[in-house]
């Protein structure tokens, strides 16, 4: 009866068997993967050490930077020619500080990605790059307007 109870109520297929025979904790551990006492299974991440984890982060940063940089390719292609422009423009001129700033800043919405580990769910995280992507872009283009006027 427990067992069908909690069945209701959480409302899943996964109820594990030995749920019908908890006592008095209808709500309690009823589901594979839960660390309590029905089946001893650890979650999805709880046996990984701290070196799979780092290296698990860096291959995730290049994967969703992968899928990031495809979805504009296919979406806006205009903005990644600017941001692509603006690294470019970066590398060439990296004792600027505000080609430090951007790399910086690309960098860090990059590694945030990667935590996150979602795909195409990260542009809200990437927004600030624009600012300082504008910023490489308009002060480099005055320069060059300056230089081609002399």
């Amino acid at each position: 009866m427990i067992g069908l109870a909690s069945v209701a109520v959480v409302g899943e297929c996964a109820i594990h068997p030995a749920a019908l025979t908890v006592d008095g904790e209808p709500f309690g551990a009823v589901h594979f993967g839960r660390p309590q006492q029905v089946t001893g299974l650890s979650g999805f991440d709880q046996n990984f050490t701290l070196v799979s984890k780092t290296v698990g982060v860096f291959l995730s940063f290049f994967k969703i930077t992968f899928w990031e940089f495809a979805q504009l390719a296919v979406l806006d292609r205009v903005l990644l020619a600017m941001i692509v422009l603006a690294v470019a423009i970066s590398s060439i001129t990296w004792r600027e500080i505000n080609s430090q700033f951007y790399i910086a800043v690309l960098l860090s919405v990059l590694f945030i990605g990667a935590i996150n580990g979602t795909i195409g769910v990260n542009f809200r995280y990437q927004l600030p790059v624009l600012g300082f992507m504008a910023w490489v872009l308009i002060s480099n283009s005055v320069k060059a307007r300056d230089r081609l006027l002399r």
